[in-house]
């Protein structure tokens, strides 16, 4: 839709797709004497929007602002897997016990994991001796959605005489991402999150190995002093806290995949560019030249997000990995570089 002789520009665009028969090759159990089945199987279902809006705020003889807005969001699922498969490895991508997963008769743009064992009410399960969180170190679970809610981007003209003057903004809203550098920091003890290292509580519940049942109970462990811990065989073993709270960290810590990930927003500055066109009385002295300009211009030089990583778009591997790659999966990746550029254009 064009308004107002085309200064207001709407256009919006509803999909749904249904890829049927997709070749897929799952790993199958070696008792049956093979390892990988190609095969055609499950259905990917995808469903979104995208709206475009552009608009001419200012139009004179002299200054021109073009403006545009476009969003979109996609929801991807898969079905109908091979009988038994609830869970389809889209990528060879895996940092700890997290991996770029589908899942059946759900999200396409999955991640998998581990969780810490809770009860109904959500509270963590805890050794009874130890005071550790328990696991039953299943890595199949669903523990996130790497597909964001919608992306955005902004991007603005301005055109003064024989100046213009552009920049873009993107935007991102929701969807998760996998912070694989905190992870391996952590199994370090080079994180933030553990830096404190002198002490150490962890508050759940434990079964009582008399009555069977469950106890609120919480554990408290300090560096410089020794603990008497009864093992699974009943044997009692002194063992330090700094060993205890260096294990923890490395460990079980570890067990819970969703404590690494982050439902990630941004706002980034992706490009700014500023020319100046020489005026044609000025060109026009010399017969070689038809037209010349100078350009600055900027990429990636302001991002605003919550995402703790090294950067919200980095990705284990790039898109030429199977599947839907590894979006959303940092591991010690390498940051988008701000860079400044000076060009010269001449046209003869």
């Amino acid at each position: 839709m064009r308004f107002f002789n085309g200064r207001i520009g709407v256009d919006y665009t509803y999909y749904s797709n249904d890829s049927y028969d997709q070749i897929v090759t799952p790993r199958l159990s070696q008792t049956t004497g093979y390892i990988l089945l190609s095969t055609n199987v499950g259905n990917v279902l995808n469903k979104g929007m995208e709206l475009s809006i552009n608009a001419i705020p200012v139009h004179t003889k002299n200054l021109t602002w073009d403006v545009t807005l476009n969003l979109s969001g996609n929801r991807g699922k898969v079905e109908n897997l091979l009988t038994g498969q609830d869970v389809l490895y889209v990528t060879d991508v895996q940092v700890g016990n997290a991996k770029a997963a589908s899942f059946n008769n759900g999200k396409f743009m999955g991640i998998s994991g581990s969780k810490w064992t809770r009860d109904e009410s959500g509270s963590v399960v805890l050794d009874w001796n130890t005071g550790m969180p328990t696991s039953n170190n299943l890595t199949t679970n669903y523990v996130g959605d790497r597909e964001p809610t919608f992306t955005g981007g902004l991007n603005n003209n301005l055109k003064w005489k024989n100046w213009m003057f552009s920049f873009l903004f993107d935007v991102r809203l929701g969807g998760d991402i996998f912070n694989g550098t905190d992870y391996y920091m952590t199994l370090a003890g080079m994180s933030a999150r553990s830096e404190d290292r002198e002490s150490l509580t962890l508050s759940g519940v434990a079964k009582n190995p008399t009555t069977g049942v469950l106890e609120p109970k919480t554990y408290t462990y300090e560096a410089g002093k020794s603990y008497n811990i009864t093992t699974s065989t009943g044997a009692v073993q002194q063992r330090y806290g700094n060993d205890i709270i260096r294990q923890y960290w490395s460990t079980y810590f570890p067990l819970e995949t969703e404590n690494f990930i982050t439902k990630t927003n941004w706002l980034r500055l992706r490009s700014v560019s500023l020319t100046y066109n020489l005026p044609r009385e000025v060109v026009n002295r010399q017969k070689v030249l038809k037209d010349m300009s100078v350009t600055v211009a900027g990429n990636n030089l302001i991002l605003l997000t919550n995402y703790k990583g090294m950067d919200p778009e980095t990705s284990v591997a790039g898109s030429g990995v199977v599947g839907s790659s590894s979006a959303g999966m940092d591991y010690n990746g390498v940051p988008a570089t701000a860079g400044i550029s000076v060009g010269l254009n001449f046209t003869f």
